[in-house]
């Protein structure tokens, strides 16, 4: 005979055991609803839309082995002419298991804001619904589609770890806001008759390793077509070999790191040591789960407004230069339609004691004319371009720029009278459309075209 004490230990055994299954199994759940929410499935290829921009869609192959349970590498491709390069990827993505991801709207001679806010606004989907390492994230395309992948290396510089560029080249991107996070690797892959490619990939390796990327030059039998599948492959097999993998252990180190610090955040003062502390770990420990985690909880901040109110960002310091970071993120966050974040990067922007004149001018036309220009406060904006353009004078797109934010603000009278300073001659190739644009409207009381405005921008 049992004791009534054993009979309620062991009763109490059994049931802390269906409580642990229980746990167990409603986590599985749980999981399970999160895979099922998404279109595609493992061993897939499908076409998703993304939840918080409905207007932008991309294609996605996932690996047979993809689950909760592994972090896989991710591939974002790009082609010439439009659709992404997911076919061209997908036996080897198999292989190599590798997530797959073409950007279906980029391809040739369309202007930046018409390719950065489709790959901000994926990138922002991938990242809240896909699981994959963030130490392994790649980019790719053919020709002009290189070209983008070298763009969307910059602008996402915290997270492409490499970049597999196949008869590309830079596109004479060699200026200050052109930096790339040192420790890219860089592969090209270039055919032996392609006469345009070797012709500029001497200067790019020049610009590229005062940058400290790591670079390979694989060449091939043939011109200015797509590699072999073996080609590609070689490219992948000396990435993946270079690249450390996370693990789920490590996501789960990062993600119990940044609870632990959110929890501790109580007050506006521990808000802003947060903030700091995960751009720090930017700057540490970027294309980490660590980076991956810091990176969500700022974008948490920046996208809910009374939280960010808590963040002093005057006394954020930085050793690295955070413009390209903060600017590419206002623009792609106002052109994909996330006024909020835009308001909260381009605080960010000025704190950082940013002084590139390229990024001002960028971030005033992005202010002035992007599809969220009606939710900007004109006169703060307007503040902002008098006082530069007090200080530069002779700057003609500086004025012009004071020009458009009268024209904005319903002073045609100033507007006019600002106009009427302008030089000419002191006026940019590329700003001369809308130097005329906006001296028509001013003459026939008309409209100012957006679309001409946007396509002035310089440093993105």
């Amino acid at each position: 005979m049992k004791s009534k004490t054993q009979i309620w230990l062991i009763a109490g055994r059994v049931i802390l055991a269906l409580c642990i299954l229980f746990i167990h199994v409603t986590l599985a759940v749980e999981t399970q609803d999160v895979n099922n929410s998404y279109p595609v499935k493992p061993g897939q290829t499908g076409k998703v839309t993304c939840k918080n921009n409905p207007d932008i869609k991309y294609e996605i192959f996932l690996p047979g082995s993809y689950s909760d349970n592994r972090l896989l590498p991710i591939l974002y491709t790009f082609s010439p002419v439009g659709g992404g390069m997911v076919g061209t990827f997908r036996e080897l993505a198999e292989k190599r298991e590798i997530i797959t991801v073409g950007v279906l709207g980029s391809k040739n001679n369309l202007p930046t804001h018409k390719t950065h806010p489709e790959t901000y606004a994926i990138v922002a989907d991938i990242h809240a619904r896909v699981r994959f390492d963030p130490s392994r994230q790649m980019v790719s395309g053919f020709s002009g589609g290189a070209l983008v992948s070298f763009n969307m290396a910059r602008r996402h510089g915290f997270d492409i770890t490499a970049v597999i560029s196949m008869g590309g080249w830079l596109g004479r991107q060699w200026g200050v806001c052109d930096w790339y996070e040192p420790g890219l690797l860089v592969v090209r892959l270039t055919g032996d008759t392609d006469k345009g490619t070797n012709h500029h990939l001497q200067w790019d390796r020049d610009f590229l390793m005062r940058h400290q990327v790591l670079l390979k030059d694989i060449s091939y039998k043939g011109g200015h077509s797509v590699p072999s599948k073996n080609v590609i492959d070689e490219a992948l097999n000396w990435i993946l070999g270079q690249l450390p993998q996370s693990s789920i252990e490590d996501m789960q180190k990062a993600e119990a790191w940044i609870n632990n610090e959110t929890n501790r955040a109580t007050t506006p003062q521990l808000n802003t040591l947060l903030f700091q502390r995960c751009l720090t770990v930017l700057e540490e420990k970027p294309r980490s789960c660590m980076a991956f985690q810091a990176q969500k909880k700022i974008y948490e901040f920046m996208d809910n407004g009374s939280m960010f109110s808590q963040v002093d960002v005057g006394r954020l310091k930085t050793r690295h230069d955070f413009s390209n970071y903060f600017g590419f993120m206002a623009y792609g966050a106002t052109m994909a339609g996330n006024a909020t974040r835009f308001k909260a990067a381009y605080s960010c922007l000025y704190s950082l004691n940013w002084k590139q004149p390229d990024w001002f001018k960028d971030m005033i036309l992005i202010e002035l004319f992007s599809p969220n220009s009606d939710k900007v406060d004109i006169k703060d904006a307007l503040n902002r371009i008098k006082t530069a353009a007090g200080k530069h004078k002779d700057d003609g797109v500086l004025s012009l720029l004071l020009t458009a934010a009268f024209f904005k603000e319903g002073d045609k009278v100033s507007a006019k009278a600002q106009y009427s300073l302008i030089d000419k001659t002191s006026i940019p190739k590329k700003f001369l459309t809308a130097y005329e644009n906006i001296g028509k409207a001013i003459k026939s009381d008309g409209t100012l075209n957006h679309e001409v405005w946007l396509k002035c921008i310089a440093g993105l």
